[in-house]
């Protein structure tokens, strides 16, 4: 182990760049990814699930968040609403689950596509577009 003392003989700081590890940063990916209705028996009711396994070269650390956008592809495209995804205890898997009768989308329609979008501390993305796959 290395004292204080010598650190500041040295100068007393050094850059990120020569920290091991460090280096340029790359942007987050979304590996792969889900997007489903199903029907619950406990509650009686639809739900609207997300998934994602992402991953990052420089490190699972600074992915921020991650997304589900939905867009209307029958109608060219038309964005419709977004719902963040949480992570598991697994840092690459992120999901969350929406009761139907919160959102304002038809879940009978088959014409929704959905970006899952991750985010970094960079400000960087990733985007994996999968359908809805209704129940």
């Amino acid at each position: 182990m290395r004292s204080v003392g010598f650190w500041l003989a040295l100068g007393g700081c050094f850059q990120a760049s020569d920290r091991p590890g460090s280096g340029p940063n790359g942007p987050p990916a979304i590996v792969d990814g889900a997007a489903y209705v199903w029907f619950d028996l406990g509650s009686l009711a639809e739900v609207l699930s997300f998934e994602a396994i992402v991953s990052d070269a420089d490190g699972l650390g600074d992915v921020t968040e991650v997304w589900a956008d939905v867009y209307d592809d029958g109608a060219g495209g038309v964005y419709q609403t977004s719902f963040p995804l949480y992570p598991t205890v697994d840092a690459t898997w992120w999901l969350s689950d929406w009761y139907a009768d919160t959102t304002l989308l038809d879940l009978t329609y088959p014409g929704y596509g959905v970006d899952l979008v991750v985010y970094d501390t960079a400000g960087e993305a990733g985007v994996l577009t999968v359908p809805l796959e209704l129940d």
